[in-house]
C-alpha cells in the first residue's frame, strides 16, 4: 500500500514509501513552536500519562495566554481520555462532548468579534477596547467551559472548581446564569457572558436526542433510545452478512459483550443546515454473503492488508483512530494569534464531524454490515491465515477464528466507516477555509517555513504495541487535503476494520457535509444566522422500516 503523504523517518524523506535508513540526515530534536494551522503532533500513552499528572498547573497569563491551552484542555482533555474515551478512540462520545465544550467557548467569545453571534445564545457584541488584551475573552472561555464541565461530571467539582481558583477566579459567581436565553442580553461582565454562554449551550442541545444525561432513560445517559437489537449475538452468528458485536474481556475471567454505541446519533439534531435523510449510501453489496465470491475477495484483501501492515502504516492507523489528534493535544490551529480565532475554527471543524457523525450513524443502522473480523473468522476458522507481527515489518501465522485487528474494533456495524467520514468532511471544511485543497507552508514567529500539516510520531509511542513502535521517529506530512484524507480512509482498510468499500463510500458520502458546516459558520461569523432554538430529536429513519437490503 502506498502513503499518499511524504513521510520523515528518522530524519529522511522517502517520498512515497516510508522506509527507514541509516544514511539520512538526523532528525530534528523537537518540532518548532508555535504550531500553524494544520499541525500536529501525536500523543502516544506515555506522554498522555505523562499530561495527566501534572494538574494542578502552573499559573496561567491571562491577559496574553490561550485559556484553551492554558486551562480547558489540560482539563478537560485529559478528563476524556481518563472517563469517557482512552485516546479519544470512541468517536460519538469523544465528539460529543469536545462538540459541546467548543459550542460553549465559541458562544462565550462571539460578543468580543465584531460582528459574530452565538448559536444557542444572543450578547450584544462589545466594543474593541474591551478585548485590547486576552483577559475578557479568556475569562468568558473559562466559565462557559466551567458550566459545561460541572454538568458533565458532577464528581470532579473539587477539580473544575480548582480550574477557576487557581486562575484567581470564583467559582461561586453566578452572574448571568439566571438570564433568558431566548433573549439579547447586553452584558459588560464576562463572568456573566461565559455563564450564560455555557447556560445557553446546555439548554439549547439538552433535548437534541443524544439523551447525552438520560433524558428519555433516567438515571442511565446516552443509553439507545431507538431500539435497536443485533441479529447475530457475541456467541451466535445467525447471518454472516450482519454485525455482529464481539465479545470484550474486562478482566481475569471476566468477559462482556458489545453494544451497538449511541445508535441515538442517527436521531439527533445536526448543527449545520443539512437533512441528514438526504445523505445516502448505496447498499454494501459485497458484504453479502450469499454472493461468496465478492463476500471471499473482499475479506482477502483485508486480510492480506493486516499481514502487510509496516511500521509506519500502523502508526497512521493509531493517528487517526485519536479522534482529537489535531484539536485536543497541540491541535492543528495553536499558532492562531488568540483564544477566539481557536473557537472559531476548531468548533466550525467539529460541527462539519459532529453532522457527519449522523449521517453515517443512519447509514450503519440502516446496514448493519459484517466487520472484518467476523467474514474472516466465519470464512477461516480453523484455517491458518497470515497476520502482522509484533514489531516491524513481521508476520506471523493465526487461525481464522483467533484473527484480531490492529486496533480496537468499533461497537457498531461496519458501513459505511465513521472515521473516513469525519477525516471527508473535515478535510472539506478546511479547504472552505483555506480556500482550496492545497495545504499551505507557514512561516513561523521566528521565520521558519515549516509544512502546512505535519505529524509527529515518536519512536515506542504506539498505544498497541508501547515501547517497541515505531522503530524510529515518523513523521507525516501532507500537501493536499486530498492526501489527508486518503491515508485516512486507507489506513482504516490497513487496521482491518473496514472493508475497502466502506471508506470509499465515506468519502463522497461526507465531503458535502463539511460544505454545510462551513457555510453555516459562515453566518455565525457575519451575525445573520438565527438564534437557535432548543435542538429537538429526529424522526425516526423511514428506511429502517424496510426490509434489510439482503432480503433477510
Amino acid at each position: 500500500m502506498i502513503l499518499a503523504a511524504t513521510v520523515v523517518v528518522a530524519g529522511t524523506i522517502t517520498g512515497a514509501h516510508a522506509q527507514s535508513t541509516e544514511d539520512s540526515m538526523e532528525a530534528p530534536a523537537e518540532m518548532p513552536s508555535p504550531f500553524a494551522p494544520g499541525q500536529s503532533i501525536y500523543l502516544g500513552d506515555p506522554m498522555i500519562t505523562a499530561l495527566t499528572t501534572q494538574l494542578p498547573l502552573p499559573p496561567f497569563d491571562m491577559a496574553n495566554g490561550n485559556a484553551v491551552f492554558g486551562v480547558v484542555i489540560p482539563n478537560m482533555g485529559t478528563w476524556i481520555h481518563q472517563e469517557v474515551s482512552p485516546h479519544f478512540a470512541d468517536p460519538s462520545l469523544s465528539f460529543r462532548y469536545v462538540t459541546l465544550i467548543l459550542n460553549a467557548g465559541y458562544d462565550a467569545t462571539a460578543p468580543y468579534h465584531e460582528t459574530a453571534v452565538g448559536v444557542y445564545s444572543r450578547i450584544d457584541n462589545r466594543p474593541a477596547s474591551e478585548s485590547e488584551d486576552s483577559t475578557n475573552i479568556n475569562i468568558a472561555s473559562i466559565y462557559s467551559v466551567y458550566r459545561l464541565a460541572l454538568a458533565f461530571d458532577p464528581d470532579r467539582t473539587p477539580q473544575w472548581r480548582a480550574m477557576l481558583t487557581d486562575n484567581g477566579l470564583d467559582p461561586d459567581d453566578d452572574a448571568g446564569l439566571d438570564l433568558d436565553c431566548s433573549r439579547t442580553h447586553d452584558l459588560d461582565s464576562p463572568i456573566a457572558i461565559g455563564n450564560l454562554a455555557g447556560k445557553c449551550v446546555l439548554e439549547g442541545r439538552m433535548g437534541d436526542g443524544f439523551n447525552h444525561f438520560g433524558e428519555e432513560t433516567p438515571g442511565q445517559p446516552f443509553r439507545d433510545t431507538t431500539g435497536y437489537t443485533p441479529v447475530n449475538s457475541a456467541n451466535e452468528l445467525v447471518d454472516p452478512s450482519r454485525w455482529q458485536p464481539l465479545t470484550i474481556k474486562l478482566r481475569e475471567g471476566t468477559y462482556t459483550s458489545q453494544q451497538f454505541t449511541t445508535p441515538q446519533w442517527a436521531v439527533t439534531e445536526p448543527y449545520s443546515n443539512i437533512n441528514p435523510r438526504d445523505f445516502r449510501s448505496p447498499p454494501p453489496l459485497a458484504s453479502d454473503h450469499a454472493f461468496p465470491e465478492e463476500y471471499k475477495a473482499q475479506t482477502d484483501e483485508v486480510i492480506d492488508a493486516v499481514a502487510s501492515l509496516t511500521d509506519e502504516q500502523k502508526m497512521l492507523v493509531e493517528f487517526f483512530d485519536n479522534k482529537a489528534r489535531e484539536t485536543l493535544f497541540f491541535p492543528a490551529v495553536e499558532a492562531l494569534p488568540n483564544t477566539i480565532d481557536f473557537w472559531q475554527l476548531d468548533f466550525m471543524l467539529h460541527i462539519a464531524q459532529f453532522d457527519a457523525g449522523i449521517v453515517t450513524w443512519q447509514e450503519k443502522a440502516r446496514y448493519d454490515a459484517v466487520r472484518p473480523i467476523t467474514a474472516i473468522q466465519y470464512l477461516y476458522g480453523d484455517e491458518r491465515i497470515r497476520t502482522y507481527g509484533i514489531g516491524s515489518d513481521t508476520i506471523r501465522f493465526v487461525t481464522g477464528s483467533e484473527w484480531q485487528s490492529y486496533a480496537k474494533t468499533g461497537d457498531h456495524p461496519e458501513y459505511p466507516s465513521a472515521t473516513s467520514c469525519f477525516c471527508a468532511a473535515q478535510a472539506q471544511a478546511w479547504r472552505n477555509y483555506l480556500g482550496g485543497d492545497e495545504i499551505p507552508d507557514v512561516t513561523l514567529p521566528n521565520g521558519d517555513v515549516v509544512d502546512g500539516y505535519i505529524g509527529v510520531l515518536p519512536a515506542g509511542s504506539s498505544i498497541h504495541e508501547p515501547g517497541i513502535t515505531p522503530a524510529n521517529d515518523v513523521v507525516v506530512t501532507y500537501d493536499t487535503w486530498t492526501e489527508y484524507e486518503r491515508d485516512c480512509a486507507d489506513s482504516r482498510v490497513w487496521a482491518g476494520l473496514h472493508f475497502r468499500t466502506a471508506v470509499e463510500e465515506s468519502l463522497d458520502l461526507c465531503s458535502d457535509i463539511g460544505n454545510a458546516a462551513y457555510n453555516y459558520f459562515q453566518t455565525l461569523l457575519d451575525g445573520t444566522a438565527p438564534l437557535r432554538q432548543p435542538a429537538e430529536k429526529l424522526d425516526s429513519d423511514p428506511l429502517l422500516e424496510r426490509p434489510h437490503y439482503t432480503g433477510r
